[in-house]
């Protein structure tokens, strides 16, 4: 779960054409906090859900767009 939830994130910002330090500066208002962004994007850290609503106005997601991300990475992993 934990590294769909990076993988995810990483992918919405690139397709947003975003850097992390503008995603850290939009959502956190304070451009420092890149490191972490960075870190939930490596999977070294899960978002809490105040974090995934913040990232989702900058990034244009909805939690359900998050929720079939790491189900459809589940059911990858499930062999047939």
């Amino acid at each position: 779960m934990q590294a769909a939830i990076a993988n995810f994130l990483r992918e919405r910002r690139r397709a947003s054409g975003k850097t992390q330090v503008q995603v850290a500066e939009e959502a956190f208002d304070d451009a420092r906090r890149q490191g972490y962004v960075s870190t939930l994007e490596r999977g070294e850290a899960l978002p809490d859900l105040p974090t995934l609503l913040k990232l989702s106005k900058v990034l244009n997601f909805s939690l359900t767009d998050i929720e079939y991300a790491v189900s459809s990475s589940s059911e990858k992993k499930v062999p047939a």
